[in-house]
């Protein structure tokens, strides 16, 4: 039974962490979906995108994925 909460435990620690790693990495002109997802894996990613810099300039962007159709 201790098992079944220390699972219960990390699943809310990687669903809060990935929350949070979207909004400060959205702060920090980072690309969140990136920052999200890996703190989902590993939640303590969340320190190191907090001690990191804020970029300068505009946030980096992802091409949509049906990019490619439209180049052809």
């Amino acid at each position: 039974m201790i098992a079944v909460k220390w699972i219960a435990l990390w699943g809310v620690a990687a669903i809060g962490a990935a929350i949070l790693a979207a909004i400060v990495a959205g702060v920090k002109r980072r690309d969140h979906s990136v920052w999200a997802a890996w703190c989902f894996v590993f939640p303590p990613l969340v320190l190191l995108l907090v001690l990191l810099p804020t970029n300068k300039g505009v946030r980096p962007r992802q091409p949509p994925m049906d990019d490619d159709h439209e180049m052809a």
